[in-house]
Order: C-alpha cells, then structure tokens, then sequence
C-alpha cells in the first residue's frame, strides 16, 4: 500500500514519474487508470475497455446499475483483436434482481499478457470488507477465483509486478479484518491449483 500511495504522489506532482521509477527498481507497474477504475457513473454508456500489453486481446467490463442506488454489477468477455465478433470467454457477475451480484473494481492485464485480473465488491451489503478477486487465463481460457486459494480477500487495490506476480491482502485465519495478511505469488504457480468458475451465456 506504501509503494501505490508514493506513486500516486508522485504522479500528482510530475506525470509519468511512476513509470520512470518503477522502471528503476526493475518493477513492471500496472496501474489503474482513469478509464479502468472506478464506478460506472464515471462511465455513461456503463463500457470499460483494455487491450493486452501485446495488443492481441481486449477485455470488455459493462456495468450495469440499480436504479437508485449506487450499487452495481458487471459483465467481462475476453475478445480477440483479430475477430471481434464473438467473446474468446465470458463471465457474468449479474443477479436476477440486480442485488446478488458483483461489480468490478480494478482490473489489468499482466504485463506478459498471460492473464487478465479483476476485483470486484458486492451490489448487496453483504460482506462489504470482501474484494473477491478474479484472473482470466489466457492459455486455458477460464476464469478462476483467486479467493478459492488465499481465503476471502480484503484488498481491492492488488497490484502486479514482473510478467505475473500479483500482490494483495486476505482474510487471516483468526478471522479477525484488520488490514489482512499481505501475500505477494506468481499467478503461474497459483492459477493451476484453483478450480474454474462458471462463466455465463
């Protein structure tokens, strides 16, 4: 959390300064832009778009609100650049009555393109604390829930560092919430030892 805040400073005073010393420290910085981020009143047709670093894939998250509420949920299909027609692969985080789902938060890409990750919170208020955690993986084409693996997670700002290291927080088996357990993995050594979750049509 240090490190994001300095770079959000950083980026206040002098524009691109993250880059340039992520760049320094050997670190590959994937970082939230305006257009990634944030809930859909930002975005009045409800579309957020981000092509892979190697330009090859999108991922498309639309948001859809409850009238009246701040409250939303969100939809992501994987397309592929060269035929833009169908999704590659698709998740619907939507309910039937617009209250059981989950709205994406933060989303990127790796910078090796491998995987696609998102957080998400609740459109009820049920566990309000829980940012449960996505990655869609490029070579099998699923979806998997990293929660399944750390416990629920309490962190909506991951970040990603390297080709695919994701660092977060989650849940500590004392169940207490508190800031949570920091875990920082490779999602090549974690992605295969999730179960993948159903994506919808």
């Amino acid at each position: 959390m240090m490190f994001q805040n300095l770079m959000k400073i950083l980026n206040r005073i002098l524009p691109g300064a993250a880059v340039l010393l992520a760049s320094a420290l050997g670190l590959v910085l994937i970082s939230c832009a305006p257009e990634q981020c944030g809930r859909p009143s930002q975005f009045p047709d409800g579309l957020r778009v981000l092509a892979s670093p190697d330009d090859a894939l999108v991922a498309r998250v639309r948001d859809i609100g409850r009238k009246g509420t701040d409250a939303y949920e969100s939809r992501i299909e994987i397309y592929s650049k060269r035929d833009s027609a169908k999704p590659v692969a698709k998740m619907s985080h939507e309910s039937a009555d617009g209250a059981h789902g989950r709205g994406v938060m933060r989303f990127s890409w790796t910078a090796n393109s491998k995987y696609f990750v998102y957080s998400t919170i609740s459109s009820s208020d049920s566990r309000p604390w829980q940012f449960e955690t996505y990655v869609y993986c490029r070579q099998t084409g699923k979806f998997y829930r990293l929660d399944d693996y750390f416990g629920p997670i309490t962190e909506q700002n991951f970040l990603l560092t390297s080709s695919d290291v994701i660092t977060t927080r989650h849940l500590e088996k004392t169940g207490r919430l508190g800031e949570g357990a920091s875990v920082t993995v490779s999602l090549r050594t974690v992605v295969p030892l999730c179960v993948p979750v159903g994506s919808s049509d």
